[in-house]
């Protein structure tokens, strides 16, 4: 654990062990490339060893297993499918289970990453009320979020056995996620097929020169947009954003900056990102989502860059949601060596 330890490749900036500290002895701290770490205060420290029992890093090979089914889709809702990075498939599994458990739960509350007003990406729970309030978490954030005491606000929401929760976020925050909650029966975990992002501090800097460059303050920004960009193409390796003044860029991976060192990695990554024990086969949620890459090679009505989604279910709790999350997508029968085949986080760790 990188409290003792001081390994920076064991912390995953989870934060976990700052959430639940329970004298309030862990404060971050900021390194040179902009990840924040924890650290002790000792004057204050009562060596309970809380943040170890909740460290992600600390989690026992059997926590993990292989998928127990997997499959692609498309969320049926068109609009819904346009909103989405991919193939809404996290959109879809949340409605699934609001419908599926509804009998049983008086209150269904959802966790995920979001961009703040000033395009901070924070880890946040709300309240689902209807289909449209799941939309906050919808679409690909590349930049490593801050998590802001979720573990905690989640933890108080899930004591009350009337509340179901659907936690999403990487695998090593899902990971500690496992840590915090243990094995609930209104919890469901949900994570993406993760490469690592870079810092905020890096992000914050782009939007610095944006905004310099183009003489307008920053109103909107999004990832993997599926509207027609500026040279004419479909492509959701892209993103467009908006200034005040009404100016709006619309470009692909290869005419914007910050999306052409993300994806050609050319960013310093976090040290657990490269040594990441969670890029593997085997998973730590419930259910893993992410792009059914080259899925046209099975069936070539679907277009892997207009966004379709893999799904992957491990746990007897997601199998038996699977009905529910299919109802409310178009699915395709794949098998998992396919995806991993095609999704570079599912082979291993880049050590």
């Amino acid at each position: 654990m990188f409290l003792t330890t001081k390994n920076e490749k064991e912390c995953y900036g989870c934060f976990s062990c700052q959430n639940f500290c329970p004298v309030n002895a862990i404060f971050t701290v900021q390194d040179s490339q902009g990840y924040f770490y924890p650290s002790i205060d000792e004057k204050i420290c009562i060596h309970c060893k809380t943040c170890e029992r909740v460290c992600p890093n600390t989690l026992p090979h059997e926590a993990f297993a292989l998928p127990k089914d997997c499959f692609a889709g498309l969320i049926k809702d068109k609009a819904d499918l346009k909103k989405s990075s991919s193939g809404g498939a996290f959109k879809a599994i949340v409605q699934a289970c609001r419908k599926h458990f509804a009998l049983n739960y008086d209150a269904f509350y959802c966790a995920g990453v979001r961009f703040t007003d000033d395009f901070r990406v924070v880890h946040d729970v709300i309240k689902i009320t209807d289909d449209n309030s799941i939309d906050l978490f919808s679409k690909s954030k590349y930049v490593q979020c801050y998590p802001a005491g979720i573990f905690k606000r989640c933890n108080s929401i899930i004591a009350d056995e009337r509340n179901f929760l659907v936690f999403s976020g990487s695998p090593c925050h899902c990971a500690a996620a496992r840590k915090a909650f243990g094995d609930k029966k209104n919890v469901l975990l949900i994570d993406v097929i993760c490469h690592g992002a870079p810092a905020q501090s890096v992000f914050d800097e782009y939007k610095k020169t944006l905004e310099k460059q183009y003489g307008s303050e920053l109103v909107f920004y999004e990832f993997r947009t599926k509207n027609k960009l500026e040279n004419g193409t479909y492509y959701t390796r892209s993103v467009t954003y908006r200034f005040a003044d009404g100016t709006e860029r619309r470009l692909s991976r290869l005419d914007d900056s910050y999306l052409k060192d993300f994806y050609d990695e050319k960013y310093i990554p976090r040290p657990s990102c490269t040594n990441c024990q969670f890029k593997r086969a085997e998973r730590i949620s419930d259910i893993t989502i992410g792009d059914a890459w080259r899925i046209n090679e099975l069936y070539e009505n679907l277009y892997p860059q207009g966004g379709v989604s893999s799904v992957i279910l491990t746990s007897e709790k997601a199998v038996a949601l699977q009905q529910s999350i299919q109802n409310e997508m178009d699915v395709y029968a794949v098998h998992y060596d396919f995806l991993v085949a095609h999704n570079e986080p599912l082979k291993g760790s880049q050590q």
